[in-house]
């Protein structure tokens, strides 16, 4: 009897440890899962259009301390990077822009502005403002002229700071940008009579203003004159009458073609 019982308490005691060790090892499985779970939703921005939505108006808010909404133009769909979310936005004042949202919060888009906190965010808000910002004050010097119309864009907004409010001369100092002035002229029969209306305007450019520019003029779908100013005393500084009529002479030689209206935009802001 004695063995006997020896052999039965030795076996609930195997038993008993085999017991515990299938509970640790199921324990330890379901921990897992939990884990691989956990980390699946910790690894991404939102599940659906509705939490993607209210995840990026809330980085957007957070990134310019500014208040946002959604302006339409939604897309959620799968692309090369995943879930991207897509979307027009829009500030209090209406200004409208565009931002995407990768679902995945690991991916970072091509020339992403978005890093930290704010990984996987792309939006053009930054180059909307300024290029807003800059034409608004500029505009007016073109307002009144012999004009068929008229262009104003940003040459490189891309290169502006993520940062809002600096004034229009700060912008120009901290960014290295430029503007792009194109001007659409009514015909004319001669280089003078280009001149006489192209060398007023651009003496306005450089007393009324003093931001570099790159100021091109068309008519009858050709380029007719082309002239850089980066400052008045150094870079492209102040032209005569003559250098004008001199420049529209050998630009109407070359007769380069006037790109289509698309290409003369901001595609920021118009």
């Amino acid at each position: 009897m004695g063995k006997i019982r020896k052999l039965l308490i030795g076996s609930i005691a195997v038993l008993a440890i085999v017991g515990l060790g299938g509970c640790t090892m199921i324990n330890k499985g379901m921990d897992a899962v939990k884990s691989k779970v956990t980390s699946s939703k910790s690894s991404k921005y939102y599940s659906n259009e509705e939490e993607a939505k209210t995840k990026i108006i809330s980085m957007l808010n957070e990134k310019y301390k500014i208040k946002f909404s959604i302006a339409g133009n939604e897309s959620y769909k799968k692309t090369g990077a995943g879930i991207v979310f897509s979307t027009a936005i829009k500030d209090t004042s209406g200004l409208t822009a565009t931002a995407s949202l990768a679902q995945d919060k690991n991916i970072s888009f091509k020339k992403e502005t978005g890093s930290g906190v704010f990984q996987g965010l792309k939006d053009t808000y930054v180059e909307t403002y300024y290029t807003k910002k800059t034409r608004d004050a500029v505009e007016p010097l073109f307002q009144g002229e012999p004009f068929t119309k008229y262009y104003i864009y940003l040459d490189t907004p891309e290169n502006a700071k993520k940062v809002l409010g600096l004034s229009v001369k700060d912008y120009f100092l901290e960014s290295g940008d430029s503007y792009n002035f194109e001007v659409i002229l009514p015909h004319k029969n001669s280089a003078k009579e280009y001149a006489d209306i192209i060398f007023p305007f651009y003496q306005k450019l450089i007393t009324k203003q003093h931001n570099p520019f790159t100021l091109e003029c068309f008519s009858d779908n050709k380029q007719i004159f082309v002239q850089q100013y980066i400052d008045s005393k150094h870079f492209y500084g102040n032209k005569t009458y003559a250098d004008i009529v001199e420049n529209v002479t050998r630009t109407m030689i070359d007769a380069q073609p006037q790109p289509k209206d698309e290409d003369l935009r901001s595609p920021y802001y118009n």
